[in-house]
């Protein structure tokens, strides 16, 4: 019988798999790879969806859009945590008890409406960010304490310290007010960018890596049976990683933003990660079990003896075509992450 290495170099008929071959509970079909004006590649028969169900593009929309819902939804989680005032550090709190009370200490409840008067997108960026805000910030008294203000929330504001201790015992005007309101909404402006650019990035990230792993080994079944060569399997590779990670960006993006623009929905998204994590692997494992089924048949794995030495031989050329591919694209991502952190920062 051929080693792997000699089938690698045979071009040999594309396997058909019978639906003894699948599990039950995973009935698919590969069909031969049938090349087209848009390149597709082969296709898993999916019973009892619409035939735009079964089309490879949408297929990998699916699994694309599950994991960036996943991926928003876990920061979506963190975001809700760093939301809860009673989940603060012990400092911060008695920080926020004190903030701008000449000693005297405000209840719970009064140092979280102070801690409030915060923007969102600052306090949702978690503690770290809070003891960066509060560096160089006072709590100012709108009508200063010597003049009868109270430490309520409502009669303060933060701005920076500086400008609080030049205006010394003077009542706050509506300018002073405004300027310090405008000096928060820009510095919310700044978390929320780069907290958006975080959840992008490793949306970006996640799909590169298991787009890079599926389009490998689907466009690997094509050059397997001589249908591109080695400079269209790259080619294809990196065209289709183009696409899912732009996917990504654009999802991953719109449900960040829509997280910042509408809150009601943060806790929505926090709730669908887990589904969608469930139901984005579900369907990776499936297209994965498909995939390595159909290498299996190719690579001819029978004896339990040889079946090791065979997928090792695959798994190495499938690593060597991966690490070439990712030498093109890596000189693209580095000039795009480059751009972008200039853009953030």
């Amino acid at each position: 019988m051929p080693n792997a290495k000699t089938l690698l170099r045979r071009p040999v008929t594309a396997a058909i798999l019978s639906a003894d071959a699948v599990p039950n509970a995973l009935r698919r079909r590969l069909r031969k790879p049938v090349p087209g004006q848009n390149g597709d590649t082969a296709i898993v028969k999916l019973e009892g969806l619409t035939p735009a169900a079964e089309t490879p593009d949408v297929q990998q929309h699916i699994r694309t859009g599950a994991l960036q819902f996943w991926v928003a939804g876990t920061f979506a989680n963190s975001w809700l945590s760093n939301l809860d005032f009673n989940a603060l550090p012990t400092n911060l709190i008695d920080y926020y008890q004190r903030a701008g009370t000449r000693g005297e200490l405000r209840d719970l409840a009064g140092a979280e409406a102070v801690w409030e008067t915060i923007p969102r997108a600052i306090r949702m960026a978690g503690p770290e960010a809070l003891q960066e805000f509060r560096s160089g910030r006072d709590w100012s008294h709108i009508v200063p304490w010597s003049m009868g203000g109270s430490n309520s929330a409502s009669n303060g504001i933060f701005e920076e310290s500086s400008i609080n201790q030049a205006r010394s015992a003077e009542t706050m005007t509506r300018e002073d007010f405004a300027l310090a309101q405008q000096a928060l909404n820009s510095e919310a402006f700044r978390h929320a960018v780069t907290q958006t650019a975080s959840v992008v990035v490793t949306a970006a990230l996640v799909a590169a890596v298991v787009e890079g792993v599926f389009a490998v080994m689907e466009e690997g079944l094509r050059y397997y049976d001589g249908e591109i060569n080695k400079a269209e399997l790259h080619a294809r590779v990196l065209t289709r990683l183009g696409k899912r990670v732009a996917l990504a960006v654009v999802i991953s993006g719109l449900v960040v933003g829509l997280a910042f623009v509408f809150p009601p929905f943060t806790p929505v998204l926090s709730a669908l990660a887990l589904p969608m994590a469930v139901a984005s692997f579900a369907l990776l494992g499936v297209r994965f079990y498909s995939l390595s089924a159909a290498w299996a048949q190719r690579v001819g794995i029978e004896p339990a003896s040889t079946a090791w030495q065979q997928t090792k031989d695959f798994s190495g050329w499938a690593w060597q075509e991966a690490k070439s591919v990712s030498v093109e694209a890596r000189q693209g991502a580095n000039v795009l992450s480059s751009r972008a952190l200039e853009w953030v920062g």
